[in-house]
C-alpha cells in the first residue's frame, strides 16, 4: 500500500475499501434485481462499432489531403472514425 497523505493509517485504508466492496456488491444485487440476464435484442439506438484493418500504407489515402476524405466519409455516414498508424480503424 502507497499512502502519501499523512494521516491515512492502514486502518483507514482498509475501512475505506471494505465500505466500497460493500457498496459495490449493493449495486451490483440492485441492477441484477431489476434485470437478472442481458437482454436478448439490442435497441436501435444503441451504437455500433465497426473495427476493420486497412494496409498502413494505405492509410494516407483514407485520410486524404488535409483529412478531406475521411471526413466527407464520416459525414456522409454520420459516423464518427478513428485512424491509428496501423490501419486500425
Amino acid at each position: 500500500m502507497d499512502i502519501k497523505i499523512d494521516g491515512v493509517t492502514r486502518e483507514v485504508m482498509q475501512t475505506a475499501l471494505e465500505q466500497a466492496r460493500q457498496a459495490r456488491l449493493h449495486i451490483l444485487d440492485k441492477m441484477n434485481s431489476a434485470i437478472s440476464k442481458p437482454r436478448t435484442k439490442v435497441s436501435q439506438y444503441a451504437p455500433v462499432i465497426t473495427i476493420l484493418q486497412i494496409k498502413p500504407e494505405k492509410v494516407r489515402l483514407l485520410i486524404g489531403p488535409g483529412g478531406k476524405v475521411i471526413k466527407e466519409i464520416s459525414a456522409a455516414t454520420d459516423s464518427k472514425i478513428d485512424v491509428d498508424d496501423e490501419g486500425g480503424s
